[in-house]
């Protein structure tokens, strides 16, 4: 039976290669991921069956309308973040369907809560943006997202939602 545990910097990896396999319009270097576990470790979860990863979670807090580039390194987190930024979820397709999403999405809503945030943010990329709506997301468009969103690729949508 899969079951999240929380990511640790040498299951950078494991979800770079579940990344570029489940998100490949969008592949990043394990070094982005192994950043991102280390400035957040509360925030990253790899989904496991047995021994294997499934799947992940990799998020942080950050700022509100400034989705990060891709495959790039951000050295920090913001010094003063208002939002809890969910950079990347993939379950691969023969682990899906028992409810894990939710399961961490819920995770990290709580976290965030916990860390007084009101916003979750996403970037819901390829045709993602109905999966993110049924989880209570909506689509925030503002022109000056545009240009940061190209790099998203076509159709991506920055979302928000209270966690």
């Amino acid at each position: 039976m899969a079951a999240w545990r929380p990511a640790r910097p040498a299951d950078a990896r494991d979800i770079g290669r579940l990344s570029r396999a489940l998100i490949s319009a969008f592949p990043e270097r394990d070094e982005v991921f192994e950043e991102r576990i280390r400035l957040c470790p509360e925030g990253c979860y790899v989904l496991t069956e047995g021994d294997e990863a499934a799947g992940y979670m990799v998020s942080h807090p950050w700022r509100r309308f400034q989705p990060p580039k891709l495959d790039a390194l951000t050295g920090a987190l913001p010094g003063e973040p208002d939002c809890w930024l969910i950079h990347d979820v993939a379950i691969e397709p023969g682990a899906r369907g028992g409810g894990q999403a939710g399961a961490i999405l819920e995770r990290v809503a709580e976290l965030a809560r916990a860390r007084r945030f009101s916003v979750l943010a996403l970037v819901a990329v390829g045709d993602a943006q109905p999966y993110w709506r049924g989880q209570g997301f909506e689509t925030i468009a503002r022109p000056e997202l545009a240009a940061k969103l190209a790099a998203y690729g076509e159709g991506a949508a920055y979302m928000e939602r209270q966690p």
